[in-house]
């Protein structure tokens, strides 16, 4: 009897043993596919548009290359590099894909060559303005803002008819979170029902902040005023620029890390910072702002009423901004290369490079950079 209990004991020993190591190979197997998955490669999408001349080219040499002292070529249509940066020890570099588009708005068509729906979701938009032009401010920036607006909207709709749609709406709903950095906890954001974000992340860097200096402290005020709330209304970050000051270079860096390689805070929220003060480098991280805080000390002459109203922010309200800008800078005067070279309401933009082409741009250039890049 004592040798049948031994041998039943082994047998039992010998059916357990099994389980335990299809519960260890189940282990490692879900180990490997979560580090697996934690090392994959993340790509970004950045495009570079505004003013001509607006030092475009200094900004992406000031985040890419911030040693080299060499002045920057003028950009021609569409010009493209990539920066590779690790998120840790033997982790797989993640690249961020950097576009410029040169020639101001004459060739705002190229902007669907960067910005397409299988990007859109890993796309920034950064624009450019000039702020030693301070009359145009708000006419190149309304510009580029509906631009955007427009192709974002068409890759949203190309994605839904396209059986996108969960990531169209993850696109929204990240749009209208970012507000959530400027509200109370466990409260939405005062102005939340009253702006209208653009459904992917924007950056406008007021460049050539040192052309300013000598202007009267109140004219400096007004025309940050007018740049944050718009970039507030579409759910924009700002910060000023110039590359004669190293604070605000700092902050160009930063910001710029965060969005294209999603340091400094959380992959879907970048940390957030406010620094207001028109007489430094400012830097207002998308939602972060106030339309109270910011129509505080209008200008003679100007009153709440005349930007946001009972039902939300006023028609026309950039054509107000500029008649402020106007009374201090003059009005409002782009040069031909500031404007579209075609109608874009009646043209529309391409949907991006066809599968039927390999992939290939029509810019030469183009097609160069992305084969060196693989």
């Amino acid at each position: 009897g004592r040798f049948r209990k031994m041998a039943s004991s082994r047998r039992r020993a010998r059916n357990e043993a099994p389980a335990e190591d299809v519960d260890d190979l189940w282990k490692i197997a879900s180990a490997t596919k979560v580090e697996v998955e934690s090392q994959r490669q993340a790509e970004t999408y950045t495009l570079f548009v505004g003013q001509k001349q607006a030092g475009k080219s200094s900004l992406i040499t000031a985040f890419h290359n911030p040693s080299k002292d060499d002045v920057p070529k003028p950009t021609v249509a569409l010009e493209y590099l990539f920066a590779r940066r690790s998120a840790g020890t033997n982790q797989p570099k993640d690249i961020a894909h950097i576009w410029e588009l040169g020639g101001g708005a004459r060739l705002a068509s190229l902007v669907s060559v960067p910005i397409t729906p299988q990007t859109i979701s890993k796309a920034i938009i950064t624009v450019v303005i000039d702020l030693s032009q301070p009359h145009n401010a708000v006419a190149s920036l309304k510009l580029w803002f509906d631009l955007i607006r427009k192709r974002v909207d068409e890759c949203l709709h190309l994605l839904r008819t396209s059986n996108g749609l969960n990531a169209s709406e993850e696109l929204m709903a990240a749009a209208s979170s970012r507000y959530s950095q400027g509200a109370q906890s466990g409260k939405s954001h005062p102005d939340i029902d009253v702006v209208t974000p653009i459904y992917c992340p924007v950056i406008v860097v007021g460049n050539k902040l040192d052309s300013l200096k000598d202007n009267d402290p109140i004219e400096r005020r007004v025309i940050c005023q007018a740049l944050r709330f718009m970039c507030h209304q579409v759910g924009a970050s700002f910060l000023t620029c110039s590359t004669k000051d190293k604070t605000s270079q700092v902050n160009l860096r930063s910001m710029l890390s965060a969005h294209l390689f999603k340091t400094g805070g959380s992959s879907d929220k970048p940390k957030t910072k406010r620094d207001v003060n028109p007489d430094k480098p400012m830097v207002v991280s998308a939602g972060s702002d106030h339309f109270d805080d910011i129509l505080k000390n209008l200008p003679k002459g100007s009153d709440r009423s005349d930007f946001i109203g009972p039902r939300g922010v006023s028609v026309g309200v950039s054509d107000t901004w500029n008649h402020v800008l106007a009374q201090y800078f003059g009005p409002p005067n782009l040069a031909d290369e500031d404007t579209p070279l075609v109608d874009q309401d009646s043209e529309g933009f391409d949907s991006g490079p066809s599968s039927d082409h390999n992939g290939d741009y029509a810019e030469p250039s183009v097609d160069e950079a992305r084969e060196q890049r693989e």
